[in-house]
């Protein structure tokens, strides 16, 4: 009755992947301007490897962050999460 663990997991970590794709894209694009602008004498291939090294980061947090919360709730039973107190 209801969706397996692994899609509940699947579900959360999707969520979150989604949620800080959204901030991601905002932070890009800011962060994009300093090497267009020149805005310090740093080499663009140095700002692109920040971005990218960040976005790893970003990325990887953002997954091992859900990873837990989302096998709770995947360890709930049905009946227990609809129960009203």
């Amino acid at each position: 009755m209801g969706a397996t663990k692994l899609q509940i997991v699947g579900q959360f970590i999707g969520e979150m992947v989604v949620l800080t794709t959204f901030g991601v894209v905002v932070g890009l694009f800011f962060a994009v301007q300093f090497p267009l602008l020149r805005i310090f004498d740093v080499e663009v291939g140095i700002y692109l490897k920040g971005i990218l090294l960040a976005l790893v980061s970003i990325y990887g947090l953002v997954v091992l962050c859900a990873a837990y919360p989302s096998w709770q709730a995947a360890r709930v039973y049905p009946a227990a999460a609809l129960h009203d107190d």
